[in-house]
């Protein structure tokens, strides 16, 4: 009898990889064709030094306000010893100067109470005269003064301003900037801007009207400064926003005299969101938030046009923010604002004005994009060296430190912080089926070692990762020395390492890795081993 003999299945050729940690997401280019540094989810991980860190956590700074947090303003003043920070809540503003969990009575009661008071923007402002002030614009009172001599309050009347043609009503005042040792205001839903005499906060006024340059129709929005190279050194642009997306650019100095304000140009970067804070500095540039992402403005300055994507800093991350401001474009809580200690910009997404927000955030290193959940943003501001926020719960906090709810009470109720990754797919070299068998996760540690899960992914499997509950106990904050007593207080645990190789499930042609961890201690993830093998085919 015939017998037919066959080849056996070549033997699995085993291999290992070095995956290097990625920068961050890119939800645009194909997801088996991603760099290894960009990866398809990232949360609450930050592209950093050595790789991709834990963001910071948070601690309650004052609580008790009683009220959603709307605003925060900080006043810096001629001496550190008078330097404020305060929060505006619907009813008034709050001194928040000193960490409390009684913060006393408003030390300003609006006049009006609404639904959109207690929005307020300001500017600190100090005259040749060595006076220093925050000037503040609220969404619904209008225009409202802080002095430094006194620490007084006061608002403006029709009466403290005599207007060059027109009238002026500071209670209409919804936005206020400082450009060229002058005030501007803009005004509610109007085109029409107003602007003081140098080295004045009030008195003389005179108008300039933004609409025929509004070629989209709409509202001025607000005014903004923009520090430009121009070639013969720097100088500081004016930029004014419509509430239909049109962006104005003016150069100068004396917008009395063609002359000497002379239009740039006129851009349109989408329709931007509700509110007055989808702009801020970045460096000596200006980030402004619209429909069709976050554009740098220099950007357009230099020639780059608004239709093309590779002009956007949000280029990777935009279909998701893109279809966000679809949906929350009328909702206001959008803010962007640089985070001084993790040297990000955090964009602020409102799902409506009592869901706590989520956060997308950029490197300022690599220009990469994370997500940020669990902090219920309702407004942020930097202030100093740190980046303050407020809650719906009437609370103030600070955004550091490596556990999140780092109670005034104690340590007790405080939460690690979940972060969690999924890489880009790869088919490792070859399109064979593989299997991947087990992974090491390395990391950088800054006290305790994380807990953490890593599986593999297979074949553009993008299914929700599964959080990591922590299950240690949280010391109290770290002992200090000279203080703390010895073979009593907690020390703080110094940089080490982490990372177990721990076994892997499944088979497929492209592979990724998913991540989830907790931690209490600062931790950054620098990169990934692989040990795995391909399989053969039997003839």
């Amino acid at each position: 009898m015939l017998q037919v003999r066959t080849k056996p299945a070549a033997p699995a050729v085993a291999k290992n990889f070095s995956w290097p940690a990625p920068y961050g997401m890119n939800l645009v280019d194909t997801a088996t064709e991603l760099e290894p540094m960009d990866c398809l989810s990232a949360v609450n991980m930050l592209r950093g030094q050595y790789g991709l860190k834990t963001r910071s956590g948070y601690r309650e700074w004052v609580t008790g306000l009683g009220a959603s947090v709307r605003s925060i303003l900080p006043f810096q003043g001629s001496a550190s010893s008078n330097d404020k920070i305060f929060a505006a809540i619907q009813t008034g503003i709050y001194d928040c100067s000193t960490s409390t969990s009684t913060p006393g009575a408003a030390v300003y009661t609006f006049g009006t109470s609404d639904a959109t008071s207690g929005y307020c923007e300001a500017v600190n402002w100090t005259t040749d005269a060595g006076g220093h002030f925050m000037l503040l614009a609220d969404e619904t009172n209008g225009y409202i003064t802080y002095a430094e001599a006194g620490a007084t309050w006061y608002k403006p009347v029709v009466g403290d301003f005599t207007p060059s043609s027109g009238s002026f009503d500071p209670a209409t005042v919804r936005n206020i900037t400082a450009w060229k040792k002058r005030i501007w205001f803009t005004t509610a839903s109007s085109s029409l801007a107003w602007y003081t005499d140098v080295d004045a906060y009030k008195g003389n006024v005179y108008p300039f009207d933004f609409g025929p340059q509004f070629r989209h129709g709409g509202t001025l929005v607000g005014i903004w400064s923009l520090s430009v190279n121009g070639g013969l050194g720097i100088d500081d642009y004016l930029v004014a926003l419509s509430t239909s997306g049109d962006v104005v650019v003016f150069q100068g100095f004396d917008p009395s005299s063609a002359a000497t304000f002379i239009l740039r140009d006129v851009w349109y970067v989408g329709q931007v969101p509700a509110g007055r804070r989808f702009v801020t500095s970045f460096g000596g540039d200006a980030l402004v938030l619209g429909s069709l992402g976050v554009l740098p403005l220099s950007k357009l300055l230099s020639g780059a046009l608004t239709q093309s994507e590779d002009s956007y800093a949000s280029r990777k991350i935009s279909p998701v923010l893109s279809q966000q401001l679809t949906t929350y474009l009328t909702t206001r809580g959008w803010e962007m604002e640089i985070h001084p200690e993790d040297k990000a910009l955090i964009v602020l997404v409102p799902y409506s004005t009592t869901t706590p927000s989520d956060q997308w955030m950029m490197s300022l290193h690599a220009g990469a994009w994370t997500k940020a959940s669990g902090l219920a943003m309702t407004t942020m501001k930097a202030w100093k060296t740190k980046l303050y926020f407020g809650t719906s719960g009437g609370k103030l906090c600070i955004n550091d430190g490596d556990v999140d709810n780092n109670q005034l009470s104690g340590s007790t109720n405080a939460i690690a912080i979940q972060w969690s990754l999924l890489t880009g797919f790869s088919k490792l070299g070859t399109a064979s089926n593989k299997r991947i068998k087990q992974i090491r996760p390395r990391f950088r540690t800054e006290g305790t070692s994380p807990q953490y899960s890593v599986n593999a992914r297979w074949d553009l499997d993008t299914s929700d990762i599964t959080n990591i509950v922590y299950s240690g106990t949280f010391a109290s904050s770290a002992a200090v020395w000279d203080s703390a007593i010895w073979d009593a207080a907690t020390w703080a645990a110094g940089i080490g390492t982490a990372g177990d190789w721990k076994g892997a499930t499944g088979t497929g042609t492209y592979a990724a890795l998913a991540l989830a961890g907790a931690s209490i201690g600062r931790t950054t993830l620098a990169s990934f081993e692989i040990f795995y093998d391909v399989g053969g085919l039997a003839l």
